[in-house]
């Protein structure tokens, strides 16, 4: 599969190899993903990468794909961490607003890069009055 790299500098590596789907659990394919601030400061070495990348989760903003015989319920993203009085505030009254369409998403997006392109995704997604960066995988 592809995969964008980070060990220090990025690279794009075309036959990185697929995870071990363990018993009882699934691999989730992440068709579209948009570059959170977490994922800027670790790329400018703000954070220590090793020690925070047990904190991340891979934010899917688009489709998901499960493989895999793991027990899955609603909501399919497991072991999500909920980050009361964050920045962004509370998510319960922006989800409701999400879930009535009251919002226009779409609008928020400001740049869409493919994989092949995602060091540039990332300067983009650095740069000020960017509001969000996707990146891509198809």
């Amino acid at each position: 599969m592809k995969a964008l790299v980070f060990d220090g500098t990025f690279k794009l590596v075309h036959d990185y190899p697929l995870p071990r789907v363990p018993e009882g659990e699934s691999l989730v394919r992440v068709t579209r993903a948009g570059i959170g601030n977490a994922d800027l400061e670790i790329v400018k070495g703000y954070m220590g990468f090793r020690e925070i990348t047990d904190r991340l989760r891979v934010r899917p903003t688009d489709r998901v794909c499960v493989i895999g015989d793991g027990k899955l319920g609603l909501p399919v993203v497991i072991d999500e961490i909920s980050i009361v009085g964050s920045r962004c505030g509370p998510f319960a009254p922006a989800l409701r607003l999400l879930e009535k369409a009251l919002i226009d998403v779409d609008s928020l997006v400001s740049a869409e890069f493919p994989i092949e392109r995602g060091i540039e995704a990332f300067q983009c997604a650095a740069t000020p009055g960017i509001v969000k960066t996707q990146v891509i995988m198809r």
